[in-house]
C-alpha cells in the first residue's frame, strides 16, 4: 500500500453543509441532549441516508473511487443555533479500500472583519485521524488571522477575429 495514492474528498467547511436546509433531507438528525458544561450546548447527532444522500464525499485510491457517507455529532449554541464544534466519521468502514475510519473534528470560532457588520463562524482548529491499511494517520490544522479579499470583475462582450 505504500505506493497507493489516498485522497478523501471530505472538506472541513463543507461537512457543516449537511445542516443546510437544501441538504437536510439527505440525513437523519436526533437531538441527543445538552452538554452539562457551560453554556449548555445542544448535542445533535446526524447520519447520512445511504438511499438519498444530498451531499457525499468521494474517496479515491489510485484509479478506484467510491462515495463516502458520514455520521457525526454537532455541538450547537442554543441561543444562536451556530455550530461551535463538529465531529464526523464514516457512516460505515470502507473495508474494500482498507479504511476503518476517517474522523474529523472541527472547532469553530467567531471571526470579525473590519468593515463587515456581521461576524463569521470559521474553523479555528481541525483534527483528522484516518485508520487505513493497518496504520493510523493524524494531523492537526490551526487557522487564524483570516483575511477578507475583494475582487471586482466585468463581463464584457468580445468580438472574435475572423479567420
Amino acid at each position: 500500500m505504500a505506493a497507493a495514492f489516498f485522497h478523501a474528498d471530505l472538506r472541513v467547511c463543507s461537512e457543516s453543509l449537511i445542516f443546510h436546509p437544501l441538504a437536510q433531507s439527505g440525513a437523519t438528525f436526533r437531538l441527543v441532549g445538552r452538554q452539562r458544561k457551560s453554556p449548555g450546548l445542544l448535542l445533535v447527532a446526524y447520519a447520512q441516508r445511504p438511499e438519498e444522500p444530498k451531499l457525499a464525499g468521494r474517496l479515491q485510491i489510485n484509479e478506484a473511487s467510491a462515495v463516502i457517507l458520514l455520521q457525526g455529532m454537532a455541538w450547537v449554541d442554543p441561543s444562536t443555533y451556530r455550530i461551535v464544534r463538529l465531529w464526523s466519521d464514516l457512516l460505515v468502514p470502507r473495508s474494500d479500500f482498507g479504511i476503518k475510519s476517517h474522523i474529523t473534528e472541527t472547532e469553530f470560532h467567531e471571526v470579525r472583519f473590519e468593515h463587515i457588520l456581521h461576524p463569521f463562524w470559521l474553523p479555528s482548529q481541525v483534527e483528522v485521524v484516518v485508520k487505513w491499511g493497518g496504520y493510523t494517520y493524524a494531523n492537526r490544522h490551526r487557522y487564524s488571522d483570516y483575511k477578507v479579499f475583494s475582487v471586482d470583475a466585468q463581463d464584457g462582450e468580445k468580438k472574435l477575429a475572423k479567420p
